[in-house]
C-alpha cells in the first residue's frame, strides 16, 4: 500500500496506469481513483476513495484518507475533512492531519483555529525528513495561508513545495504549487507578468504529468490572461487548445472562462457580449463581484447604443449588488470586485459622468490596484497604450463602445448625454433637478452645460435652447 501511495503522489498518469493494471485489492482501487482524478472525473475519484475507506484494512485507511482529503477540501466538504484528519492523526501523520485541519478552518473563516493548526503543522514538519510528505504538507499549508490572506507566506510555501516536487519529477504536485503562485499574482498582487509566468509553468508541469484536468485548468488560466492582455494571437491558439479537449462540463462552466470569452467577443460585437454576460450573470450562485462585473459590462454595451436609461439602471444594480467588501472574501472575489469597479467607472465615463467614475475607483477594493484607479483618466485621455496589461482587454471593449456611441452622436456634435441635458434645460429644469433625474452629479451637469454652450456658440443656457430649437435639435 505504501508503494501505491507514493506512486500516486509522484508518478505520472502512465506510471500509475501501468502499475494499477498489475496491482490488486486496495492499492489497485487507490490508483484507479487517482487516474480518474487525472482525467478530470473527480466525482468517480471521490466515490471510489469513499468506498475504499469503508472496506480497507485499518492500516490502509490512512493512505486513502490522505488522498481523499485534498479533493474534499477543494469541494468545501469540511466536516468530512475533519473526520479524515482524525483518521490521519491516529495513524501518527501529525503534520498532514494538522495541515488539513488548518485548511478546513481557514475555508470556514475560523482564522484563530486555522492559525493554531497551521503552527502545529509547521512544528511537526520540522521533524519530517520524507520529501514526499514535506512537499504535500507544504502545499496544503500554502493553500491555508492563501485562504487566510497571508499571501507572502503562501507564496513561499507554494514555491518550496513546487521545487521539492519538481526535483522528484512529481509534476502534478509541482503544477499545484505553481497554480497557487499564479492565483496570488493574478488575484492579489496584480503582477500580470508573474501571473503569466506561473500559469505557463503550471501548464508545463501538468503536461509532463499527463494530468488532463490540471492541463485544462492551466489553459483556462492562460486564456483569461490572454483575454485581459487583448493578445489576439494567443487568444486564438488557446481557444483551439481548450476546444480540442473533451473534459466534463464543469471546466467549461467556470466563470473565469465564460467571462473571458465574453470579453474577447466584446471587442468586435458588443451585442453578443451583452447576451453572453446576461446568461453568465443569471447562472445560480454567482458571487457579488461576478454578478456586478457582468452587470457593469452590460451597462457599457447599453451606453454604446445610447440606451442611457438602461445603462444607468444596470450601473445602479451593479453598484448596489456589489455592496461593501468583506474581510473574509476569497482573493478571487476581491479580484472580480476590482474589475467590476473598473467596468462601472468605464460606463460612467461613456455616459459623461466623470465625477462618479472617479469616485467609483476610489473605493477600497479599487485602491488595492493602482491600474484600476488610473483607468477612467486614461479612457478620457484616449491613452489606450498606457493601460495596465491586465486591463487592456476591458479597455478594448470600452474603446469599441465609445466608437459605436460616437457614430450615433446627436447633431451639432452634441453627445447623447449633452442632448439629454439640453432638452431638460429647455423644460426649465435647474442643474440640481437634472442631476437627480439623470443620476449624475451637479458638477457633471455643469460640465455638460459648458460643453453645450461651446458647441452651439451660446453665452447662456436659454440662448443655447433657442439655438437648438431653431436648428430642429429639440422637438
Amino acid at each position: 500500500m505504501l508503494e501505491a501511495f507514493r506512486l500516486a503522489a509522484v508518478g505520472s498518469r502512465d506510471d500509475i496506469r501501468e502499475t494499477a493494471a498489475r496491482a490488486h485489492g486496495t492499492p489497485k482501487s487507490l490508483l484507479k481513483a487517482i487516474l480518474a482524478q487525472y482525467e478530470g472525473d473527480v466525482g468517480s475519484a471521490v466515490s471510489n476513495l469513499r468506498h475504499q475507506l469503508k472496506v480497507a484494512k485499518e492500516a490502509e485507511r490512512v493512505y486513502i484518507a490522505d488522498m481523499l482529503a485534498p479533493i474534499l477540501v477543494m469541494r468545501h466538504e469540511n466536516d468530512d475533512v475533519r473526520r479524515l484528519s482524525q483518521t490521519i492523526a491516529e495513524a501518527g501523520w501529525i503534520a498532514s492531519a494538522e495541515a488539513f485541519r488548518a485548511l478546513s478552518a481557514a475555508d470556514e473563516g475560523n482564522r484563530h483555529a486555522a492559525r493554531r493548526h497551521f503552527a502545529a503543522a509547521l512544528a511537526a514538519l520540522e521533524d519530517e525528513h520524507d520529501v514526499i510528505v514535506r512537499f504535500r504538507v507544504q502545499q496544503r499549508l500554502a493553500r491555508a495561508a492563501f485562504y487566510l490572506h497571508e499571501y507572502e507566506k503562501a507564496l513561499d510555501l507554494a514555491l518550496s513545495s513546487a521545487s521539492l516536487a519538481a526535483a522528484l519529477d512529481a509534476w502534478r504536485a509541482a503544477a499545484a504549487g505553481y497554480s497557487i503562485a499564479y492565483n496570488i499574482h493574478n488575484e492579489v498582487t496584480g503582477d500580470a507578468a508573474e501571473a503569466d509566468r506561473f500559469a505557463s509553468l503550471w501548464r508545463i508541469a501538468a503536461t509532463k504529468s499527463n494530468d488532463a484536468s490540471f492541463v485544462q485548468s492551466a489553459l483556462v488560466a492562460e486564456f483569461g490572461l490572454a483575454a485581459s492582455f487583448a493578445d489576439d494571437q494567443r487568444i486564438a491558439t488557446l481557444e483551439r487548445l481548450i476546444a480540442s479537449r473533451l473534459l466534463p462540463q464543469q471546466y467549461n462552466e467556470r466563470f473565469s472562462l465564460a467571462y473571458s470569452h465574453a470579453l474577447v467577443r466584446g471587442a468586435t460585437d458588443l451585442v453578443a457580449m451583452q447576451t453572453l454576460l446576461r446568461v453568465l450573470r443569471d447562472t445560480p450562485n454567482r458571487s457579488r463581484g461576478e454578478w456586478s462585473l457582468c452587470t457593469a459590462l452590460i451597462a457599457v454595451a447599453d451606453a454604446s447604443v445610447a440606451d442611457d436609461d438602461g445603462a444607468r439602471r444596470s450601473l445602479r444594480e451593479a453598484v448596489t449588488h456589489l455592496g461593501r467588501p468583506s474581510s473574509v472574501e476569497p482573493a478571487c472575489e476581491q479580484h472580480y470586485r476590482r474589475l467590476a469597479r473598473a467596468a462601472v467607472a468605464a460606463a460612467c465615463v461613456i455616459l459623461g459622468d466623470d465625477v462618479r467614475a472617479d469616485r467609483t475607483v476610489a473605493a477600497y477594493e479599487a485602491r488595492q490596484g493602482e491600474s484600476v484607479q488610473r483607468f477612467p483618466a486614461l479612457i478620457r485621455a484616449s491613452k489606450w497604450d498606457e493601460m495596465s496589461p491586465s486591463l487592456r482587454g476591458l479597455a478594448r471593449v470600452v474603446r469599441a463602445a465609445l466608437e459605436q456611441r460616437r457614430q450615433e452622436s446627436a447633431p451639432a456634435g452634441l453627445t447623447r448625454a449633452e442632448l439629454e441635458v439640453l432638452r431638460l434645460l429647455g423644460n426649465g429644469w435647474s442643474a440640481g433637478k437634472i442631476a437627480i433625474a439623470t443620476e449624475r452629479s451637479v458638477n457633471t451637469v455643469y460640465n455638460h452645460t459648458r460643453s453645450i454652450l461651446s458647441k452651439l456658440e451660446a453665452s447662456r443656457a436659454g440662448e443655447a435652447v433657442a439655438i437648438a430649437r431653431d436648428r430642429g435639435l429639440l422637438s
